[in-house]
């Protein structure tokens, strides 16, 4: 199956330099990574203690629960399209939910860790709002992001 590709300036490959050679399924690692400015080995371990199993998908409550915050669902007959809520959002920093994939949405800039990726007719399950002020509610960022 051919991917549609983006459209020019609606996406942008997240930096990889640190990600571990031998992970798997970490699109949650590699967008919690990008949505709030912090490493690779940062977001890892922040997951890990939050239940994820190496080399395995991540669940959306052990998101919630390495944010520190609640996700935002949206119901059967209001789930936007990925292309739709990129629109919606303009301004922030958000860690978007499709069907079997994660990706951060940083100012209207779909990030994701390849282009192939991108599925702008997808339908959101969910999101969670990255606050711009940090993530006072995880225990890893109260030193350095409040």
């Amino acid at each position: 199956m051919t991917r549609k590709k983006p459209p020019t300036g609606a996406f942008s490959a997240a930096d990889l330099t640190d990600r571990f050679p031998w992970e798997t399924r970490d699109c949650a690692v590699v967008s919690l990574r990008t949505a709030c400015g912090i490493s690779y080995e940062e977001a890892h371990a922040l997951l890990k203690a939050n239940g994820r199993e190496d080399r395995q998908a991540t669940f959306g409550k052990t998101l919630s629960a390495a944010l520190g915050i609640r996700y935002q669902s949206r119901s059967r007959g209001q789930r936007p399209t990925a292309a739709q809520f990129i629109r919606e959002k303009p301004q922030g920093r958000f860690i978007v939910f499709l069907t079997d994939h994660y990706f951060a949405l940083v100012d209207g800039v779909h990030v994701d860790a390849d282009p192939s990726l991108y599925r702008p007719r997808a339908r959101l399950w969910g999101y969670w709002e990255i606050p711009s002020g940090g993530l006072c509610g995880a225990p890893a960022f109260e030193t350095e992001r409040c």
